[in-house]
């Protein structure tokens, strides 16, 4: 059904056929998305009536098993001419390194499109098996979770914290959809901390975790306030609170994201200065996906509103939500 969609889009535009790359530095998410095969370096060419993934010889047996696309050795020199054929070639301008490109050029001597938008749609809308492990992946991290703050007591760094929950989701069944974060005190100002063997500081401190079941990722973002929180820090706390709510309350099929943000950045009034990134994205095989416009039943997406406040604190708050018809349904507890 995927490939047919990747077929069809590609008849519709005149391209002949569409390739995508993994090489060691740089990954194309949508060879796992169709073939269901995860492999350091692969050449995938889908043409209008053919799929082939291309793999080193040593993965070669791994991938006529796994792959749900025929599988074929990836030749150490390869001959772009001879595997594209003619016509116009559909590449990713996002994720396809340019060294990559040139060469497609200059052997297939054809003209290329971006298809990147149209990986973006078709990826976006999720079946029933791709919501199920994403529910899971969100379950194993609302499980991990917990645990991590059944457990608080006992750390002393913002390290200490991050490793118990790699260690607490791997427990669950699950992998790492990213590297934690743990930002406690001034260092929640910066939205993507490293946590290091600083102590855990009083004041608020913002978890920013994710499991990964079977391709598919979970993002979860939780602020908690270390010491007794005073009335200042509640009211931003609640502000926060209300902006999400409101954001979900607006957020449905056939509407544009953009504009939800634009309207919760104008409720937040001054405090919106401190809103220094998105709303939210999307969430499926890659951890951060886009968001096409209009939103679309069965689209998984995050909502995060956040503050930050340099040298001072921070709040982020993320939910998980899939589109149904007339609102968002949660992913999370």
């Amino acid at each position: 059904m995927r490939l047919d969609a990747v077929r069809q889009w590609i008849r519709k535009n005149r391209i002949s056929s569409a390739v995508f790359v993994n090489t060691l530095h740089a990954k194309d998410s949508f060879i796992r998305y169709l073939s269901g095969f995860e492999v350091e370096r692969a050449v995938m060419i889908v043409s209008q009536n053919s799929a082939r993934l291309y793999v080193p010889e040593f993965e070669l047996s791994r991938a006529r098993k796994e792959s749900r696309i025929n599988a074929f050795p990836l030749q150490k020199k390869i001959a772009w001419n001879k595997l594209l054929g003619k016509g116009a070639i559909g590449i990713r301008k996002d994720c396809l390194p340019i060294a990559v490109l040139e060469e497609i050029r200059k052997s297939a001597k054809a003209k290329t499109a971006d298809i990147s938008q149209m990986c973006v749609e078709i990826r976006s809308v999720k079946n029933p098996e791709e919501i199920r492990r994403i529910r899971k992946a969100c379950n194993i991290t609302d499980r991990a979770f917990a645990e991590t703050l059944k457990n608080w007591k006992k750390f002393r760094t913002e390290l200490d914290a991050a490793e118990f929950i790699k260690k607490s989701i791997r427990e669950r069944g699950g992998e790492l959809a990213f590297e934690p974060i743990v930002a406690s005190g001034r260092n929640a100002a910066f939205p993507h901390h490293k946590p290091g063997n600083a102590r855990l500081a009083k004041g608020f401190c913002i978890i920013d975790m994710g499991a990964k079941y079977r391709g598919y990722c979970s993002d979860f973002t939780r602020t908690i306030f270390l010491g007794e929180a005073g009335g200042k820090h509640r009211d931003v706390y609640a502000m926060l609170v209300r902006a999400q709510e409101q954001a979900i309350g607006e957020v449905k099929s056939n509407v544009n994201f953009k504009e939800v943000e634009k309207q919760i950045r104008i409720r937040l009034g001054r405090q919106a200065r401190y809103f220094t990134h998105g709303l939210g994205h999307g969430l499926g095989t890659e951890i951060h996906e886009d968001i096409p416009v209009p939103l679309k039943k069965n689209m998984v997406i995050t909502v995060e509103p956040g503050i930050y406040v340099h040298n001072k604190f921070g709040i982020r708050i993320e939910k998980a939500r899939f589109a149904l018809q007339g609102s968002l349904k949660g992913l999370f507890r």
